[in-house]
C-alpha cells in the first residue's frame, strides 16, 4: 500500500514529530569542508533513543558575493552527548528547535546549532562529506559572481536522509562562502516514512 509524501508528513506532523531550525534571516556563512567550526548543525547525541529524519534543506541567497562552488552535508559518528575537552564537539552553539505544531507540541531530544560557535575537536575531511545539495554561481569560476543557486536533486531528501543516535551533520561548502546565505532545516523525527521502511514507534514520544 503507498502513501504520499504529503500524508507521511502529515502523519508525523500532527503529533508534533516535525521540527525546523532556521540561522537568523539575515544570513550566516557556510565554512569550507575542512573548517572545525561549523556554523549549522544537527546533532542526535547518543542515548537519544530516537531517529532523526531529513525531510527538506533550503539554503537562499541574502548578501555579499557568493563564491563559485558546490555546497553540501558532512557527518561525524561516535558522537557521544558531552561537549568538552576529549569529546567531538569541545563547543557547540545554540538554537532551539520549533515544533510544526507553532506555539506547541514536545521538545525535541535533537540539538541544534544555528548561532553561537560551534567546534569540532578534530577537522573534518573530504571523507566526511556524503551529500551533495546544490551549488552557487554556476555561470562561470571566475568574473562577477551572480549569486545564482542551482539547488541538486538532493536538496530535498524526503525523508532519504536518517541520522541515527550518536551522529552530527552539518552544512559545509567546497569554497568559504561568505556572509550571504540564509539555511532551514526541516526535521522530521519517526516520520511515517521512516516507519514504513524500518517500524518503529508510530511516530510517539
Amino acid at each position: 500500500m503507498g502513501f504520499s509524501h504529503e500524508f507521511a508528513i502529515l502523519h508525523a506532523g500532527l503529533p508534533g514529530n516535525v521540527y525546523h531550525a532556521s540561522t537568523t534571516p539575515v544570513g550566516l556563512a557556510i565554512p569550507i569542508y575542512t573548517s572545525v567550526t561549523p556554523i549549522v548543525c544537527l546533532w542526535n547525541p547518543i542515548g537519544s533513543g530516537k531517529n532523526a529524519s531529513i525531510l527538506n534543506i533550503l539554503v537562499a541567497y541574502t548578501s555579499g558575493t557568493a563564491t563559485y562552488g558546490a555546497f553540501g552535508l558532512s557527518y561525524v559518528t561516535n558522537t557521544g552527548s558531552a561537549i568538552g575537552t576529549g569529546a567531538v564537539f569541545s563547543a557547540f552553539g545554540s538554537n532551539t528547535m520549533v515544533n510544526g505544531i507553532v506555539g506547541g507540541g514536545a521538545a525535541t531530544v535533537m540539538r541544534v546549532a544555528t548561532a553561537g560557535t560551534t567546534t569540532l575537536s578534530t577537522a573534518p575531511t573530504a571523507a566526511n562529506w556524503f551529500y551533495t545539495l546544490g551549488n552557487f554561481n554556476l555561470e562561470a569560476a571566475t568574473g562577477t559572481a551572480h549569486a545564482t543557486y542551482m539547488p541538486g536533486s538532493g536538496a530535498n531528501p524526503q525523508g532519504a536522509i536518517i541520522v541515527p543516535p550518536g551522529t552530527a551533520i552539518w552544512l559545509c561548502a567546497t569554497l568559504g562562502f561568505g556572509r550571504t546565505l540564509c539555511s532551514h532545516f526541516n526535521l522530521g523525527r519517526d516520520t511515517y516514512l521512516m516507519l514504513i521502511q524500518q517500524g518503529g514507534n508510530n511516530g510517539r514520544n
